[in-house]
């Protein structure tokens, strides 16, 4: 039986994994650089403040990096997955999304191991 430590250690490497995977069970390249992206510019604002010795507020352009980065995605979803919605969302049915993009299979299984399997939040 494993340590606590390293069920903990597996645990977050699974969620951080799923996090990271795509409607197919694949790594999503757009899920990181847009993780990276807000990293990126999240971290050069907190040691901006850090050298400055005080609280910056931060810009519009910064806020707009995050923003393109996350609305990147969003869009992205959106065209590979048709009219449906973005991933999560098909809970209604336009009548379109047959016709754009047909849904993903959602009765297959990817071989990672998701959220919902693992116990997750």
């Amino acid at each position: 039986m494993p340590s606590a430590p390293r069920q903990i250690i597996r645990r977050a490497a699974a969620l951080v994994g799923d996090a990271f995977c795509d409607h197919t069970g694949g790594t999503s390249c757009m899920r990181i650089m847009s993780v990276l992206v807000c990293i990126i510019v999240l971290g050069a604002w907190i040691i901006g403040m850090l050298a400055a010795g005080c609280y910056l507020p931060i810009g519009w352009p910064e806020v707009s990096l995050i923003g393109m980065a996350c609305g990147a995605k969003a869009a992205q979803s959106r065209f590979e997955l048709g009219s449906g919605g973005l991933w999560g969302a098909h809970g209604y049915d336009t009548g379109l999304s047959d016709v754009i993009a047909p849904a993903p299979d959602r009765t297959a299984t990817a071989p990672a191991p998701r959220d919902m399997e693992i116990g997750g939040l």
